[in-house]
């Protein structure tokens, strides 16, 4: 009878605890959010003041530079609508690109790994910058009497556009940089003029035809003109092609994140280190 008890009790399948992915994302989140945002006084409230000081001082700047703006006759709109897009493409892909960095001390655990760092450090960017983009876009377009039509899809889809190419870009660049860290100091240097040439200060219409040829193939300068196609009924934007980013950013987000899975043990301890 102690024979067939034995056999009848089988033992425990092994295997992760339900929900573990989400629970890790959540707790990965929880601790930036702790660590980010608790220093100091101010807090959360930096994220959204530090952009908003930023969009008042370059528009007050080029109000006693020109009269009027290319769209509409407020610099803060006109300004607003190119630079936010901008800065959540920005901010996400130097968090991505800086998770595991951040984060290694955590990967010595098993249920911790690179997707979870860039996956988490990716929703809570786009997060804060949703929250960013509502109040700042509210207080340019109450502080002006320009006629305005928005489109909230198109102004979704720029923002939405924004946030994944951060993501691919981020993703593919915290690869790189495990192997070549020097990269993270180079990619800074060689993407300083993209605010320039990204349509933030001015019209991809206005641009001369040979300059207009070589901005096109930046994917910036298409997210910054549907932002404004969503916020300025009057502005068309025809030469936007979002397929053209949205083709980029997976190409990007694809590589990176398998590269990110495949070389786990690499990111976590580089041979550099």
């Amino acid at each position: 009878m102690t024979e067939a008890r034995v056999h009848d009790v089988q033992p425990a399948i092994p295997g992760p605890p339900r929900y573990q992915f989400a629970r890790v994302i959540f707790a990965l989140i929880a601790r930036e959010m702790a660590t980010r945002y608790s220093r100091g006084s101010g807090g959360y409230l930096w994220a959204v003041v530090t952009p908003s000081l930023q969009i008042f001082v370059m528009s007050f700047v080029f109000a006693l530079m020109f009269r009027t703006p290319s769209l509409g006759s407020s610099f803060i709109l006109f300004y607003t609508t190119g630079y936010l897009p901008f800065h959540m493409y920005h901010s996400i892909q130097l968090d991505v690109m800086g998770a595991v960095k951040y984060n290694r001390s955590l990967m010595q655990f098993p249920a911790v790994t690179p997707l979870d760092a860039i996956l988490s450090r990716t929703i809570l960017a786009f997060l804060t910058h949703i929250v960013i983009t509502t109040v700042i876009l509210t207080g340019a377009i109450l502080s002006t009497d320009t006629p305005i039509n928005l489109d909230l899809a198109k102004m979704s889809q720029a923002m939405l556009t924004a946030a994944f190419l951060g993501l691919g870009v981020g993703a593919l660049n915290c690869v790189i940089i495990a192997f070549v860290p020097t990269w993270e100091r180079l990619w800074i240097i060689m993407t300083t003029p993209l605010f320039i040439i990204s349509a933030i200060l001015f019209l991809y219409e206005e641009a001369p035809p040979v300059f207009q040829a070589m901005l096109w193939y930046n994917p910036l300068v298409h997210v910054t003109a549907t932002m404004r196609a969503g916020v300025f009924g009057a502005y068309q934007a025809a030469f936007v092609e979002l397929i053209y980013v949205w083709a980029i950013a997976s190409v990007a987000a694809i590589v990176g994140l398998y590269m990110a899975r495949r070389h786990r043990s690499h990111l976590v301890n580089p041979r550099y280190r």
